[in-house]
C-alpha cells in the first residue's frame, strides 16, 4: 500500500512538471533576404564645364569672279581648343537613360589662311545604359555654328552624332568624356562657302541636380 502511495504521488508531481512548463516549442529562424544592389541614379538636371581639343576638314568653295562657277579647294583646319559648358536633363529606367541636352563650346585657333570657325551650339537627345557608377551612352541632334574671315561673318550648321562615357564620382559629381561629330554647311562670307565636318574631343566635370 505505502508502494503503491509514493508511485502515485510521483506520477502526479510529473505530470504538474509538465503541464507548467508547457510544450517545447521549436524557434526557426528565417534566413536573411537578399537585397538587389541599387542601381546608381543619372535621373534629373544636371550640368558642368569642359575642355578639349576641335578639328575640322572640308571642301572651301571662292566665287572671285561670278558668275564663274565656284574654285573648291579641299582644306584641313589646323585643330585648336575647346572650351564651353553643358546642360541637360535625364530619365532613368532600370539601366537604361534617356534625355537632352544643350551644349555650348568656344573655339581657339580652329582656322585655316584667314578662315575660322569660332563657336558651335550643340542641341542633342541622348540615349544610354547605366553600368554600376559608369553611364555610356549615345547622342544626335543638329549644330549650328559662328565662322569668320577677314572682316566677314557667316553661319554653319547641320547634324551632329557621338558617343560619350560618365562617371558618378558621388551622387552629385560627375566626370566624362564626350566625342561629337558634326556634318556641317553653310559660309564664311558672301563669296566664300563651306562644306566640311567638326569634330571635338572634350573632357567634363559637372554637377547633378
Amino acid at each position: 500500500m505505502k508502494k503503491m502511495v509514493i508511485s502515485m504521488i510521483a506520477t502526479a508531481l510529473c505530470a504538474s512538471a509538465v503541464h507548467a512548463d508547457g510544450p517545447v516549442v521549436e524557434t526557426v529562424v528565417a534566413p536573411p533576404v537578399a537585397q538587389a544592389a541599387a542601381v546608381p541614379t543619372f535621373s534629373g538636371f544636371y550640368g558642368g564645364l569642359e575642355y578639349g581639343r576641335a578639328s575640322s576638314s572640308g571642301d572651301v568653295a571662292l566665287t572671285l569672279a561670278p558668275p564663274a562657277p565656284p574654285n573648291v579647294t579641299r582644306r584641313t583646319f589646323n585643330d585648336g581648343d575647346a572650351f564651353g559648358v553643358f546642360v541637360g536633363y535625364n530619365r532613368q529606367n532600370g539601366n537604361f537613360v534617356y534625355g537632352g541636352e544643350f551644349r555650348y563650346l568656344s573655339f581657339s585657333d580652329v582656322s585655316v589662311f584667314n578662315f575660322e570657325i569660332d563657336d558651335v551650339l550643340d542641341v542633342r537627345g541622348r540615349v544610354g545604359y547605366a553600368a554600376g557608377s559608369f553611364l555610356f551612352y549615345g547622342a544626335l541632334g543638329w549644330s549650328w555654328a559662328n565662322t569668320s574671315v577677314a572682316a566677314s561673318n557667316g553661319n554653319l550648321d547641320g547634324m551632329n552624332y557621338g558617343v560619350g562615357i560618365e562617371y558618378n564620382v558621388t551622387e552629385r559629381v560627375m566626370l566624362g568624356l564626350d566625342y561629337t561629330a558634326r556634318n556641317m554647311d553653310g559660309d564664311f562670307s558672301p563669296n566664300a562657302a563651306y562644306d566640311g565636318d567638326v569634330e571635338t574631343v572634350t573632357f567634363r566635370i559637372g554637377m547633378r541636380f
